[in-house]
């Protein structure tokens, strides 16, 4: 039943309108109330102003865990007058009617007052959802209904802007309020927990199945990992639990995966440019280098008498069809390597596989070389000389002694 405020009268709860005087049986903040929030607002914007003076002209230096300091109480000294006009004349919102009215009813009728509650729960800002949960919790109590006000402490731990006392307090000395709230909301479960009035469930990765919790909140077989999905229920809601909590771990796997992904992705385009640019460098190095190897003739180290071969690059050689003089004598005979010598002149090493016999002279990009047999490469025919420039494609003849016409030619270009 509503008992109107105006005159007394029993109305029952569907009502509107006093059946008696036909006041408003949900009414708004009286002027009393309202002229309250004004002179409160007024105040509180003076008192700021004065403790923004002393501590400008005193100097004060407040510790820096405090948040007080001159530009806070400034601020609060223009926007404390405002908000008191504003609640002043602002139009009361419906679940704080309703709530006005609940309180009314907790001596008057208790059952009225939880309905009135509930309504207000109902269409109240998460921030005010907090106070009026601890209000209901605290008539479930009275009534001795256990259950309800277990649920409604449970809702209350996790509530936002729960603990408003101690987020106060906490956001007074710097810290954060948030952190303050989820710690002592997970104490408070806990708590709950270990004195058997709520259930903790949770999804064990070792056991591979939702279990129910112990006080720490850790699976009872494993205390590590930490449980996943977590879940507070009554006791006699277990059974219903497991199914949600199960797909809230699917979910969060869900979740977990598709991140990995889109970070996986993410960073496997630069990588794979990179790789990809590695790639064709290396391949670019292998081309060019298979491309030297094939295109040069190598150069064997041979022994000299006198002089010794410079480290040099070896040379690209064109081998056009080679030519040979009367006799056919060095019909098979190649060039097998050319290359720099300390002085600064050129030997062509001339390979002849049926071994050379008598005494030759070369005529190399028309300059004279000198030829000579080693005794330990009776196949080989080595000519030294100068005037050719390297890179220079020259002609080559080589001359038996008392023979005038070559008995080999060929071209090649000098290294």
């Amino acid at each position: 039943m509503i008992q109107c405020l105006k005159c007394q009268a029993e109305n029952t709860s569907d009502r509107e309108k006093c059946q008696e005087c036909g006041a408003d049986l949900l009414p708004g903040e009286g002027i009393s109330d309202r002229l309250g929030n004004l002179v409160i607002g007024i105040l509180a914007g003076i008192l700021s102003g004065i403790a923004a003076y002393v501590m400008i002209e005193s100097d004060i230096e407040l510790p820096d865990c405090l948040i007080i300091s001159p530009q806070a109480c400034m601020f609060t000294t223009l926007a404390a007058p405002i908000m008191g006009i504003a609640s002043a004349v602002r139009k009361t919102p419906l679940y704080q009617r309703y709530a006005t009215r609940a309180r009314r009813h907790v001596e008057l009728d208790p059952e009225q007052a939880i309905a009135d509650f509930s309504r207000a729960l109902e269409t109240a800002p998460e921030k005010e959802r907090a106070g009026l949960l601890k209000e209901r919790t605290t008539l479930y109590e009275k009534l001795g209904m256990e259950e309800e006000a277990t649920r409604d402490e449970l809702d209350y731990t996790s509530a936002d802007g729960a603990y408003a006392g101690g987020r106060g307090f906490a956001r007074f000395f710097g810290a954060d309020d948030d952190v303050y709230a989820a710690g002592m909301g997970e104490e408070d479960r806990k708590k709950m927990v270990a004195a058997g009035r709520v259930k903790a469930l949770g999804y064990c990765s070792k056991c591979g199945r939702v279990v129910e919790l112990n006080p720490k909140l850790r699976c009872p077989d494993h205390e590590s990992p930490k449980p996943k999905a977590l879940k507070f229920v009554l006791p006699d809601e277990v059974e219903g639990a497991i199914p949600e909590v199960l797909n809230e771990y699917t979910k969060e796997r869900r979740t977990r995966r598709n991140i990995i992904i889109i970070v996986a992705l993410v960073l496997s385009v630069p990588l794979s440019c990179c790789l990809f640019s590695i790639a064709m460098q290396n391949l670019s190095k292998a081309i060019s280098t298979a491309t030297a190897t094939a295109s040069r003739i190598p150069i064997v180290p041979s022994p000299s008498p006198t002089q010794k071969p410079l480290s040099t690059p070896e040379p690209k050689i064109i081998m056009p069809s080679p030519t040979s003089g009367a006799g056919g004598y060095l019909t098979d005979a190649s060039i097998m390597s050319t290359g720099w010598l300390e002085d600064e002149s050129l030997l062509v090493t001339l390979h002849v596989p049926q071994c050379v016999d008598g005494n030759y002279r070369a005529v190399v990009g028309g300059n004279e070389f000198t030829c000579e047999i080693l005794e330990n490469y009776p196949d080989r025919l080595y000519c030294h000389g100068t005037g050719v420039k390297s890179g220079d494609q020259v002609e080559a003849s080589w001359y038996l002694e008392g023979i005038e016409s070559p008995v080999y030619e060929t071209i090649f270009i000098a290294p």
